[in-house]
């Protein structure tokens, strides 16, 4: 859609997506219009949340303690603007409305959300990875209207060189005879790019859910996917997305689902088997094979997604926040989240980012306005 401005995870993805939400998930979407034009527009999901998976410490303390008296607290119903499928920032406000028309078309559509919210039972409404660019106009209208925002966990990013010597030769030295000696463990395995998944989907939905298992952070059932996802997003895509597949003699061990255009490649979902896969280099020979299709496409910016940041940050990444706005529809409960919420980091969660501290190589705020204007 013209809204989306040439996003890659746009109505395409998103369609394919609805069509086939995981178990815990309801799907739609909602539109504002002026004068019959679409101005601004999301993905909307539906759910339930357990609130202390984004908690930590005294606070999480607190809230398990209020959980044994009122267990529901770990059941909440929700519904929020964004996709689970996503890390990208997914509410889309028409870019040649002026500051004010594009708060107002906010306004109406975060309206819409109360409606629903209110015929479904929903208590929290949430916008789900918002980014610096959106937050720079939208955050102090947000905040008068009852929401406040927390730090989720940021989408690394890498801007593609031009060839594959000049990326070996950004990387420290270390780190380039690490990735060497890496991808020589990787010989034994073949790639296969695919626009397809036939007879693989059971598997795929193995492998996913095998590495997810062993996630460092816990994602609650926000990084679940369907069986179908795979085959639904690959047919719903087309041209614009691809399987890559990594085999150990006729063996699937490991997989990476990507979607592309002209200027960015975004990797939404992986899986792999162990111990094969980190025996043989796997996420090594995958982070070379997403970063060589991108060269080969003349793609830009390669999205690599949350997690293992450490790694990413060594391989190259930047780093860019999301945001998550939460309101609570009682009054007297979104009072208390007001107090709580900003104190909430969801970074300070993550092994990785702890690891790297001051030195994590988050993209300055600043920059990115600059080249959104």
């Amino acid at each position: 859609m013209r809204i989306y401005d040439g996003a890659v995870e746009s109505f395409d993805y998103f369609s394919a997506c609805e069509e086939v939400p995981p178990a815990a998930f309801q799907y739609s979407a909602l539109g504002v219009f002026r004068n019959k034009k679409l101005v601004a527009g999301a993905p909307v999901f539906s759910t339930r949340f357990d609130p202390s998976v984004v908690l930590e410490g005294a606070t999480k303390k607190l809230y398990s303690g209020i959980a044994t008296v009122i267990p529901a607290v770990r059941n909440v119903p929700i519904i929020g603007l964004g996709s689970p499928h996503s890390q990208e920032p997914t509410i889309a406000v028409d870019p040649t409305l002026n500051e004010q028309d594009q708060q107002e078309a906010l306004n109406s559509l975060l309206s819409g959300l109360d409606t629903i919210a209110a015929e479904s039972g929903a208590r929290l409404t949430l916008l789900k990875d918002v980014g610096d660019v959106f937050r720079s106009w939208a955050d102090q209208g947000l905040q008068d209207g009852g929401y406040s925002s927390l730090t989720a966990l940021p989408v690394a990013t890498l801007k593609v060189p031009e060839s594959e010597d000049a990326y070996f030769a950004s990387l420290s030295g270390n780190m380039r005879s690490n990735l060497r000696r890496r991808l020589k463990r990787a010989k034994n395995l073949r790639v296969e790019i695919r626009n397809n998944c036939e007879g693989l989907k059971d598997q795929l939905y193995a492998l996913r859910e095998s590495t997810l298992h062993r996630a460092a952070v816990d994602f609650a059932h926000f990084a679940e996917v369907s069986p179908d996802y795979f085959p639904n997003v690959l047919s719903g895509m087309e041209e614009n997305s691809r399987l890559l597949t990594y085999w150990l003699e006729d063996n699937l061990v490991g997989f990476s689902l990507v979607v592309l255009n002209d200027h960015t490649m975004v990797q939404n979902y992986n899986g792999m088997r162990y111990p094969e896969g980190p025996d043989n280099g796997l996420f090594y020979l995958d982070w070379m094979t997403q970063l060589r299709l991108c060269m080969e496409k003349g793609i830009p910016i390669m999205h690599s997604g949350i997690t293992t940041y450490l790694i990413k940050a060594r391989l190259g990444s930047q780093f860019h926040r999301r945001y998550l706005y939460v309101r609570h529809r009682y009054k007297s409960i979104n009072a208390i989240l007001k107090s709580v919420v900003p104190t909430v980091s969801m970074e300070t969660s993550d092994p990785g980012l702890i690891e790297l501290g001051d030195e994590a190589p988050f993209v300055n705020p600043a920059q990115l306005l600059e080249s959104a204007a």
